[in-house]
């Protein structure tokens, strides 16, 4: 699992994991699946709200406080110096799959919302034109090649949902 480890504390914590043997790769971090973050650099708390990856705080000890601050904040954990080599690795991993996950449901969640929008405008020129369901999505096939376009855009404009056809 490739992790990038900003700050002292992650840096020292990387150090450890490494010399254990276990599966973290450092890298960049634009080449990072999970970012371990030193909870006390200055930039933490705006890293953990921006990252497009999931952030781990990396901490000296760990406290109730900067717990609730780190969930607050979106932060997929916290490890502590005093933590288990293994299990910081799988809270690593675990965050790492975490993301692919969210990241398959979003994917998922466009391709069914552009489904629908498909949907819709097929029903549209159906009952507009009294096409057949296969003619209806022949139309809109053909106009979204002739226009250069993906269909999920054409059915948009079809609908009228960008302001243009209706």
């Amino acid at each position: 699992m490739k992790a990038a480890f900003l700050g002292p504390a992650a840096s020292e914590l990387a150090e450890r994991l490494c010399g254990e043997g276990l599966e973290v790769e450092p890298v960049p971090a634009s080449a990072a699946e999970v970012w371990v973050v030193d909870a006390a650099l200055p930039e933490a708390c705006r890293l953990a709200a921006e990252a497009s990856v999931p952030v781990v705080w990396a901490v000296s000890s760990r406290s109730r406080e900067l717990c609730h601050q780190a969930r607050r904040l979106g932060v997929w954990g916290v490890i502590a110096r005093e933590d288990d080599p293994g299990e910081i690795a799988l809270l690593l991993e675990s965050a790492s799959r975490c993301r692919d996950l969210l990241r398959r449901v979003e994917s998922l969640e466009k391709a069914l919302r552009d489904r629908k929008t498909i949907e819709r405008a097929k029903g549209w020129l159906m009952d507009r034109y009294g096409y057949k369901e296969r003619e209806a999505f022949s139309r809109l096939r053909r106009m979204a090649m002739e226009a250069r376009r993906p269909l999920v855009e054409v059915a948009e404009m079809v609908r009228g949902k960008t302001g243009k056809g209706n």
